[in-house]
């Protein structure tokens, strides 16, 4: 799947150091065009953050016009590392990639709940819209399945339980690029509202961090020559 600017892949890392004290965090260059792959290795355990499971959040700022984009890496055993590559489109300048490492990882909290869904049909449109959401009294589904499915088919599938008042907690999920997590209650003929949070979206003081300014360079200008002959 190509992004507008990036394309995440996995990559072996060749070694250019930017740490004040010791190569924790290494980089491939800082100069680069299009089609090029920005890599990057990041080894907590040279400095003694030996972090068993953890996310590297890049945060890459356009220093031109403040635009930014977010991508997450697990860090595991102390160790990260990761690829970009630089799509046609993206404009030369100048960005800089924030590096910053957070003691937390990717679970799901949630909270479901059984609700009545009153409806009302739109004249507009011709269709149906939610006009309330009400909850029911009575008891719950226990079992919640959950899905995590990519564009090559399940990543993981498993059933957690749901306490009395209706709230649950994923385990620790991994994965390259885009997934989609889906849920299937044990209950399906009752409408669920189903609340979810990652810890991954909330404010965090980051354990490490490091700016490194990367320059996108122009395409070349290709020579004319008369091939008439």
């Amino acid at each position: 799947m190509i992004r507008k600017m990036l394309t995440f892949l996995f990559a072996v890392v060749t070694h250019v150091a930017y740490s004040q004290e010791t190569t924790v965090l290494t980089m491939n260059d800082v100069n680069f065009k299009a089609a090029d792959s920005i890599e990057f290795s990041w080894n907590g355990a040279e400095a003694g953050m030996k972090h068993p499971l953890a996310t590297m959040h890049l945060w890459i700022d356009d220093l031109q016009t403040g635009q930014r984009w977010k991508y997450r890496y697990p860090i595991v055993n102390g160790e990260a590392a990761g690829a970009l590559a630089v799509s046609q489109d993206l404009k030369p300048g100048t960005y800089a990639f924030n590096f910053l490492g957070a003691n937390h990882r990717l679970e799901i909290y949630g909270r479901m709940r059984n609700v009545r869904v009153k409806l009302s049909r739109n004249f507009k449109t011709g269709k149906l819209d939610t006009v309330a959401v009400i909850e029911k009294p009575g008891s719950l589904a226990r079992n919640l399945n959950y899905s995590l499915m990519s564009q090559s088919g399940f990543l993981f599938d498993s059933v957690m339980r749901v306490d009395d008042s209706g709230y649950f907690r994923t385990p620790t999920l991994m994965y390259g690029d885009t997934a989609r997590l889906t849920f299937n209650m044990e209950k399906e003929r009752d409408d669920y509202l189903v609340e979810v949070v990652t810890p991954l979206d909330s404010s965090f003081n980051p354990f490490f961090s490091k700016t490194v300014f990367v320059t996108i360079k122009g395409a070349e200008r290709v020579k004319k020559a008369d091939t008439s002959a």
